[in-house]
């Protein structure tokens, strides 16, 4: 196991969570991180709680995939990744995905 993982709770690794196909957004496995560390990690928890309010969002208003994409003018594939927090493209792609859903970029707003 990598120096400064700490095992979650509920037993096995961060690896065993990542080799089943969780992305590691979706493990929300805790990590002892190092100072140097925890800007890069905020940023990444950011990410992670916007990514869930635009699933949630999406969810809430019963659109696909397919739909949000064609509006937002983006592939469905990049925003199922904008969801799962594997991918995180420019502000103008975020804001007109963002806005198809009915939030705005003040969505960040205490994240």
């Amino acid at each position: 196991m990598r120096e400064g993982w700490v095992v979650p709770a509920a037993g096995g690794s961060p690896a065993s969570f990542l080799s089943d196909g969780c992305s590691w957004m979706d493990a929300q496995v805790s990590f002892n991180v190092p100072t140097y560390e925890q800007p890069l990690l905020a940023a990444c928890q950011t990410v992670w709680v916007l990514s869930g309010r635009l699933r949630s969002a999406r969810g809430a208003r019963g659109l696909s995939l397919s739909q949000v994409a064609a509006v937002a003018r983006v592939r469905r594939q990049t925003v199922a990744d904008i969801e799962q927090g594997r991918t995180w493209p420019d502000v103008a792609t975020i804001a007109r995905v963002f806005a198809t859903v009915g939030l705005g970029l003040d969505a960040t707003e205490g994240v």
